[in-house]
């Protein structure tokens, strides 16, 4: 039987490998940006020197960016809270988990979760998970619910201020053991629920050619 400290020590070893390759794409994708910017401002000025000689308006135009900004932000206070504040689905989770036959086959065995590592760029990211921290990680007390979010916002105006930025959101990573009773074939089932939401929003014009996505990524793998 795999004793707690033998399994809280291969757990430690394996978190610590998924923190530096985080922190290492992190690194590449800050260089890439960097890259990226620098590209930008050099289009975005040889563009402004064209438009202000066809006398546009740049200055009204800034300040239209301005007050795309301020009202988005007063979109957020106001549709935000209602979706943060929705009541939880673990009732229904645990209801519908219970009851299904699938996962009660020969040879099929449900995963309890063993722990969670929460990992973003930002620590805002990662608020109200209470547990161990780091940077940039948090190991919450309770790894069978967590919370994480993300954001990101563009700026300025024209079709070149919407560059390729790549950057990396918040990721829940969720740890479970496995330790078979017997030699033979075993399915596992490693079960995460997740009840969440996005809110997209794009101001398209003429002046900033804006868009907005969202990618939620969901991956496995195995450890022996």
């Amino acid at each position: 039987m795999l004793e707690l400290r033998n399994a809280d020590r291969q757990f430690r070893n394996l978190q610590e490998e998924v923190i530096h390759a985080y922190e290492e794409k992190l690194k590449r994708d800050r260089e890439k940006r960097e890259r990226s910017l620098k590209q930008l401002q050099q289009r975005e000025k040889q563009i402004r020197e064209i438009m202000q000689a066809s006398q546009l308006d740049l200055e009204r135009l800034d300040r239209l960016v301005q007050e795309d900004e301020a009202s988005l932000l007063d979109f957020l206070r106001d549709v935000r809270p209602a979706l943060v504040d929705h009541p939880s689905y673990g009732m229904e989770d645990a209801k519908k988990i219970a009851l299904s036959s699938r996962l009660q086959s020969p040879n099929r065995k449900i995963a309890s979760v063993y722990a969670a590592t929460l990992i973003a760029s930002s620590s805002a990211s990662l608020e109200g998970n209470p547990g161990e921290r780091s940077n940039p990680w948090v190991l919450p007390y309770n790894p069978g619910q967590v919370k994480i979010q993300g954001s990101e916002t563009g700026n300025g105006w024209g079709c070149w201020a919407q560059p390729y930025v790549p950057t990396e959101d918040a990721a829940a990573v969720f740890w479970f053991p496995f330790v078979p009773d017997q030699t033979g074939w075993w399915y596992l089932n490693a079960l995460v629920t997740s009840h969440g939401f996005y809110i997209l929003r794009a101001n398209d014009e003429w002046w900033n050619c804006k868009d907005s996505a969202a990618h939620l990524e969901a991956v496995v793998d195995g450890y022996q």
